[in-house]
């Protein structure tokens, strides 16, 4: 599901990209046919920290920037319980 926003400055398309149960709510700017260029962040980012600069210097080379907001961030998914280190580092070791 997305929906087509327009503010003062730019158009884009949002809304939420699913598998396993994990929303991703991404943002998603410019022409489909455009080349896609999806913008990744650090640990805890959201979509919104982009700079506009950045956005519309790809979007006047004709790319379609695609931002998104990490996992327990923004209006993406989070996950409640803590992981297990161990649990972790034995699925890595036995898969």
């Amino acid at each position: 599901m997305h929906k087509i926003c327009k503010t003062s400055r730019m158009d884009y398309r949002e809304g939420y990209s699913e598998h396993n149960g994990v929303r991703i709510f991404y943002r998603d700017y410019g022409p489909k046919e455009a080349t896609p260029v999806l913008l990744v962040h650090g640990l805890g980012a959201q979509l919104v920290h982009w700079p506009e600069h950045l956005i519309n210097f790809l979007l006047q080379n004709n790319f379609r920037p695609i931002t998104f907001d990490n996992r327990d961030s923004g209006l993406s998914t989070r996950f409640k319980k803590k992981p297990s280190i161990v649990f972790g580092y034995l699925r890595y070791f036995f898969r």
